[in-house]
């Protein structure tokens, strides 16, 4: 029934069955979600296909279910036909809360009365209908098929039209079949049936899409009949109607190339330069575009790797037009940043710029960069990367590069590394007034300067203070020291400081000459003196805090009038220390620094590097002072770059080759 929704319901009124396991029709009315109708009329089922001889009489009941009393039509082709005293009567036989009972009844029919009548329930809520046949039994007759369409062939983009004939009682209906696929009416495809006449008719047909077994089945109540051919679609050949065009195109700019043709369906080739194109999804580079009859090649982002002759293939046909990109000068795409890093460290800049083969113009301070082993340059692509190995203070600054009269900045700062204090000051030192004071740390770098302070306040050099600075050696010395010289000292160095407590005496002066710091080689002979002030004064000689007694063989002590000697024999490098000359409480230090030649310690003279690998060399060393160690490789001095670096220690250096080669043999 179209139309109409079917359901089953049993139906009871006041304890009553009005109808039992009846099937109720629902009409479909297009309603919003939140307006569905509640109170639709529903029709019971009842039988809808009524077969009578001439002169006989039609007689049936149905229900409606309604809230309201319902207001039923009965109608055949359009025309109201019930209540007519000779034929069709409607009544109302019961009502049951809302079960409303109708008969319907029709006397002394003839062969006018067959046909389809249709039943029409309204309420305020809405309206169903149903339908039900009249057929006359002599009249039935199972459906044949009197006109037969015939096999065909046919161009592409014609129309198909296929037409047939029927006959049969009732009236037969003629459905369509493609490939046993029933074929729906739509835009490109009219169905049509008049009576007994039917229509198929298919504009522009394609060949891939309309070739195949076309099939009829009539069919009414008492029987079915089935006609079959084949129709075949003669492939029609695709042409241009649009060729390609010489196209120019700036860098970097979006472009098509584009072409129509004759047919929607049919798919070309692309070719560049005679090599085809072949697209994937994802592709950065090319897009096809297939738009009705318009075949397009889509560059997204040209480049001058994109110009070239450009073809589009059409079966045995084809056209070429040619792509010129315009080239945009090259850019930086991706300034430099500020860099900061420590002493020692290596520090980098990144440009990234449009063009891998730009050339950019790198400056320090606003002056052109000399590049070497320690400062160089790195392109990789469109990146470029310019390193400084081993960053001192005097590569603070300003770095620039400059491309096309468009320049990049940004500054790089060398944070100076912490020094730390290898030898202090004591805590407190004791001196005669009108005496030589000198104070002497050791700091672990040999290029940092450090800074005195007496009392607070920045010391400087006068006629009366030094300051020395011999390796990691710093001095201050106070010439003459007075009694305003008393009070704290602070030596400081970036990252570390130490600081000491000056006591000056004013007792009467025991030593007239005291004891300095000596040097003296190793297997030498080294002789300390001081001078007292009264030849009868006695000294007490002590090294490191601990007395000091004479063998004869390698520590000897002497006294000659005022001067006092403590004579020490092939002095080795357990001979180095603090020594004191002790006279009436009266103390003088010196020290005596042993002086020993640069030896290598690592007894291995051969190593084993694997190429492509990094090879690292450790080597421990001694010698006092501590040596200047520089590394050479086939009479050249080895220097921190990319391809090496060297570490320095105070008893210890290594050296490490990147990715060795047969070259650092």
């Amino acid at each position: 029934m179209a139309g109409a929704t079917k359901h089953s319901f049993t139906l009871e009124a006041d304890g009553q069955m009005s109808f039992l396991n009846e099937e109720i029709y629902f009409h479909n009315i297009p309603f919003k979600d939140d307006e569905q109708p509640k109170n639709v009329p529903l029709f019971s089922k009842f039988n809808d296909n009524i077969e009578i001889n001439v002169n006989e009489s039609i007689n049936f009941e149905f229900t409606v279910y309604s809230f309201d009393k319902p207001r039923l039509t009965l109608t055949k082709n359009g025309r109201i036909v019930y209540n007519n005293m000779d034929k069709f009567q409607l009544e109302l036989m019961e009502t049951n809360e809302h079960f409303h009972r109708y008969r319907v009844r029709c006397t002394n029919t003839d062969e006018n009365d067959d046909g389809q009548y249709e039943l029409c329930a309204q309420n305020n809520d809405g309206e169903n209908q149903t339908t039900f046949n009249v057929v006359h039994k002599e009249k039935i007759e199972k459906p044949t098929i009197t006109k037969r369409f015939k096999s065909t062939r046919l161009q592409e983009g014609n129309q198909l039209l296929l037409e047939t004939t029927v006959k049969g009682y009732p009236t037969p209906t003629i459905q369509w079949y493609h490939n046993d696929d029933r074929i729906l009416p739509s835009s490109q495809c009219l169905i049509r049936q008049h009576k007994n006449d039917g229509t198929l008719a298919v504009n522009n047909v394609v060949k891939n899409i309309h070739e195949g077994r076309y099939k009829i089945v009539a069919k009414n109540k008492y029987g079915e009949c089935i006609h079959e051919e084949r129709i075949d679609v003669i492939r029609k050949i695709p042409k241009f109607l649009e060729r390609l065009n010489d196209v120019e195109v700036y860098e970097n700019e979006k472009t098509f190339l584009s072409v129509k043709i004759t047919t929607k369906e049919d798919d070309v080739e692309w070719l560049k330069d005679g090599e085809p194109i072949i697209s994937t999804d994802g592709d950065e580079d090319y897009q096809m575009i297939k738009d009705g009859h318009y075949r397009k090649l889509l560059i997204k982002k040209a480049k001058v790797s994109h110009q070239g002759e450009y073809t589009c293939i059409l079966e045995q046909d084809k056209c070429t037009g040619y792509l010129e990109v315009i080239e945009l000068p090259a850019e930086i795409v991706k300034d430099l940043k500020d860099c900061n890093v420590k002493y020692g460290d290596k520090a980098q800049f990144i440009v990234e710029v449009s063009k891998g083969d730009a050339i950019l113009q790198w400056y320090k301070n606003k002056m052109p960069i000399s590049f070497d082993d320690r400062v160089y340059l790195d392109i990789d692509g469109k990146q470029q990367t310019l390193s400084i190995e081993d960053s001192k203070l005097e590569d603070i600054g300003e770095y620039s590069c400059m491309l096309n009269q468009q320049t990049s900045k940004a500054r790089l700062l060398v944070s100076y590394p912490s020094t730390e204090f290898l030898q202090r000051l004591d805590d407190e030192y004791w001196i005669d007034e009108n005496c030589e004071t000198v104070f002497t740390v050791e700091i672990s770098r040999p290029d940092v300067d450090v800074f005195w302070y007496h009392n607070g306040e920045e010391l400087c050099e006068t006629s009366n203070i030094k300051m020395i600075s011999d390796g990691t050696i710093r001095k201050l010395i106070i010439h003459h020291t007075r009694m305003t010289d008393m009070g704290e000292y602070i030596c400081m160095a970036k990252g570390d400081q130490t600081q000491t407590e000056l006591n000056v005496s004013k007792e009467p002066l025991v030593f007239v000459l005291k004891l300095k710091d000596f040097n003296v080689n190793e297997g030498e002979t080294a002789t300390l003196s001081v001078e007292v002030i009264d030849e009868n004064m006695d000294i007490v000689w002590m090294k490191d805090d601990e007395i000091i007694e004479s063998d004869d063989d390698h520590i000897m002590m002497s006294t000659i009038g005022k001067h006092r000697k403590l004579i020490i024999k092939n002095v080795n490098v357990h001979d180095r220390g603090y020594y004191t000359a002790i006279c009436n409480e009266k103390r003088s230090t010196g020290k005596l620094s042993v002086l020993t030649p640069p030896k290598v310690l690592t007894e291995t003279r051969r190593f084993t590097a694997v190429r492509g690998e990094n090879f690292s060399l450790d080597i421990s060393y001694d010698g006092y002072p501590s040596p200047k160690t520089e590394w050479y490789h086939s009479g050249k001095m080895i220097k921190t770059s990319k391809k090496a670096s060297v570490e320095i220690m105070m008893s210890r250096t290594i050296l490490t080759i990147k990715n060795f080669d047969d070259d650092d043999i």
